[in-house]
């Protein structure tokens, strides 16, 4: 390829990635939470004994100690500080550690192309934008699980001690933030080691094997907890029996465009399919060495191998798999995604030419999305602050939704919040007793399951009882939309 055509390639993509790390940060100062992100707020509450001794969610430690550190840390500098900007940006953390990092690095090992193409795609491609502003611990795991895949690769290849310090290092960090990381590292371990006791590499082996047991050893002390989390959550665990839908959902789930049309998705997800098998044609017929496609084949297998995992565990055990649990090798699929694209470009300069638009393309696609969809949410959030704004420390909020009860006390603080009642008697003598000493209001969202469409309506009941209802208007909190209802006292 031509080196003027190859620099701006070059550039542009490297350019585009700061440009989405920028837009990253800056919708890190949309307070808009969901469910999930509540939940991580409420958590870190906890003292660092809970995470480390009874920490009774379903996951490794390591992201809620981060995340408690840094909101703690802020909150003694800055006490008036909103944990959740905090914790958004912590989630940025991450990519913008992996985009400094391929600048460095990976140009370093393998060339600028590889490194331009890496960071444009770890902030473009689907889903990776979505989990960058996420108050959770996915950005963290991906960061951690890729740099011990790519020390993996100069520990061999340069026959490094240096290299297994840091695979060990960065393998047992990436286990104790996600336990499918476990998966993702023994997987390509495994690998590397197979490979290198067929050859009779010896002192490589070694080195493999010492990272094993290095990780193994670094994360054992957890192994106790994590059986209790078992035991505890195996019988009641939330994730419901894999379908056909989820099975869909798995294996596009990193490559379907984030976008409403249908078509586009699932088009965009075969148009990255029929690129692996190219690629992986590709790199059966090259010429490079072994350790290098060794590599590369292990970081496209990845998402598949932990898929097909994760789905044996839940048909033969019990549910434990999403499509978002492979997020901890999307970050391997991507590198080596990136170096085979940088190979092509010398040897097919014609599909080169014709696969970086399509990258370009689907990652404006993402991007537009996912910025213009905070920004409603921002939008949507403001609103509902109006309504917050008004309210003082006598007024009262019932509702009928889970979500909402959840997540409201991220917003109104020294609140008295009533959950939602099945007798009629309990909300008479509660409507009685508040309506004395300040306003009441009822935030009435549609039914999320059976047990929220058996709850009585409130508006219809409480005019039967004589009291005035004012239609406050729609609001939408978290991802649900609800209609707000001041009740006055008698007429």
């Amino acid at each position: 390829m031509n080196k003027k055509v190859e620099k701006m390639v070059v550039s542009c993509l490297c350019v585009f990635s700061c440009i989405v790390l920028l837009c990253m940060i800056a919708l890190c100062f949309n307070k808009s939470t969901w469910k999930d992100e509540v939940f991580v707020f409420k958590l870190i509450q906890n003292p660092y004994s809970y995470f480390l001794l009874t920490n009774r969610d379903a996951a490794p430690p390591l992201h809620f100690i981060i995340m408690k550190f840094v909101v703690d840390i802020c909150k003694v500098l800055v006490p008036s500080v909103n944990s959740i900007i905090v914790g958004k940006l912590v989630a940025v953390v991450p990519f913008i550690i992996l985009v400094i990092f391929s600048f460095a690095k990976i140009s370093k090992y393998f060339g600028w192309m590889s490194a331009a193409v890496f960071s444009f795609l770890i902030t473009t491609m689907p889903k990776m934008f979505r989990i960058s502003i996420e108050v959770r611990m996915y950005s963290w795991v991906l960061l951690f699980a890729t740099l011990c895949f790519f020390y993996f690769y100069v520990m061999i290849n340069e026959n490094s001690r240096k290299g297994v310090f840091k695979c060990t290092i960065f393998g047992a960090l990436a286990a104790y933030t996600h336990y499918y990381a476990c998966f993702v590292i023994a997987f390509f371990c495994i690998i590397y080691l197979l490979y290198f006791i067929t050859i009779g590499k010896k002192d490589i082996v070694k080195k493999v094997s010492v990272v094993i047991i290095g990780s193994s050893l670094l994360f054992s002390p957890w192994l106790i907890i994590a059986g209790k989390q078992v035991i505890e959550t195996a019988e009641n665990f939330w994730i419901p029996k894999v379908s056909i839908a989820d099975l869909i959902d798995i294996f596009t789930y990193g490559f379907v465009a984030d976008v409403y049309e249908r078509e586009v998705r699932y088009a965009v997800a075969i148009v990255f399919y029929i690129l692996l098998i190219i690629f992986i044609t590709f790199v059966i017929k090259d010429n490079m060495n072994m350790i290098s496609k060794i590599t590369i084949f292990t970081g496209i297998l990845l998402p598949f191998a932990i898929s097909f995992l994760g789905i044996a565990i839940s048909l033969f055990l019990w549910p434990v798999f999403q499509a978002r649990y492979i997020i901890p090798s999307l970050g391997c699929f991507w590198f080596a995604f990136s170096i085979v694209l940088s190979k092509i470009k010398d040897k097919h300069r014609v599909l080169f030419i014709g696969i970086i638009p399509f990258l370009m393309y689907v990652g404006y696609l993402n991007v537009n999305k996912n910025v213009k969809e905070e920004l409603v949410y921002k939008e949507n959030m403001e609103h509902f602050q109006e309504f917050f704004n008004t309210l003082d420390g006598s007024d009262i909020l019932f509702t009928n939704n889970y979500r909402i009860e959840y997540c409201l006390p991220m917003y109104i603080n020294n609140e008295i919040f009533c959950w939602r009642s099945e007798e009629m008697e309990d909300w008479e003598i509660l409507l009685k007793r508040y309506l004395e000493n300040g306003n009441v209001y009822y935030l009435d969202a549609p039914p999320e399951s059976e047990h929220e469409s058996t709850i009585i309506n409130l508006p219809e009941k409480v005019q039967e009882m004589g009291y005035l209802i004012k239609d406050m208007g729609e609001f939408r909190l978290e991802y649900v939309q609800t209609e707000i209802y001041k009740i006055d006292n008698y007429g």
